[in-house]
């Protein structure tokens, strides 16, 4: 199996996300998912992607983050197709992604790669449970009622937080103003302690150390009377290798 690192949304080493791609060698099959879950918690990256070719056209995408199996990753499936090019499987043209999340189209251009994004659809009901919504909110250093409805006692549909979905399931938090957006301040203690998972959190109080620049792309087209929604970027392989499992 051949191992990449690389980092997407990018056209400079060390900026936007980087994320681990691991090739399995032509006519093999995924490894089992203890042996995959050991792999991602070796190489230490938030997000691994493992790739197997299905045709000249078709490549089949597992995502993994540190303790279990996603169902979809964007940045992760930028690297997968940025360590595609470099294997010379993949050169500008269309393809077919499949994973859990269901298939996608993928366009590679000049090294840039975007992906066709699903028509967002609701995922079910908006989020109307008081409690819930003050959870949600406070998650992020925000009070719901400030932020959203004016009033404690005004709670219109409209500013209800939606679950939509492109390729998966996000909780949408509306807002009043753009004036908002610079209050948030996720508490990511809580949010370890709401997903049942150890977190370490590392303060970092140089702004220009913490900087990593990204650069997404995106581009609309009409077909049918739809419009369909590409996103992507470049990527840059930092390393890569063999593993010998």
């Amino acid at each position: 199996m051949k191992f990449y690192v690389i980092d997407t949304f990018s056209s400079a080493s060390f900026g936007g996300n980087p994320a681990g791609v691991i090739i399995i060698d032509e006519g093999k099959d995924f490894p089992n998912i203890d042996t995959m879950l050991e792999m991602v918690s070796d190489n230490g990256f938030s997000e691994t992607v493992f790739v197997k070719q299905l045709s000249d056209k078709e490549f089949h995408l597992r995502y993994f983050k540190n303790s279990c199996e996603v169902d979809m990753c964007g940045h992760a499936t930028i690297a997968a197709y940025t360590a595609l090019m470099r294997e010379e499987a993949v050169t500008d043209g269309t393809y077919i992604n499949i994973s859990q999340a269901g298939t996608m189209e993928i366009y590679i251009s000049e090294d840039f790669v975007t992906m066709q994004m699903p028509v967002p659809g609701a995922e079910g009901d908006f989020i109307d449970s008081p409690e819930l919504i003050d959870s949600i909110y406070s998650r992020m250093s925000l009070k719901y009622e400030k932020v959203v409805t004016e009033s404690p006692s005004k709670m219109m549909s409209g500013h209800l937080p939606p679950i939509l979905a492109t390729a998966l399931p996000d909780i949408t938090m509306p807002v009043l103003s753009g004036d908002v957006m610079s209050l948030i301040a996720p508490e990511l203690q809580l949010m370890s302690e709401d997903l049942d998972i150890d977190l370490e959190i590392h303060e970092n109080n140089n702004p220009e150390e913490a900087k990593r620049p990204s650069r997404l792309i995106g581009k609309t087209e009409e077909v049918n009377g739809m419009v369909n929604v590409h996103i992507g970027g470049a990527g840059i392989v930092l390393a890569e290798g063999n593993i010998f499992a």
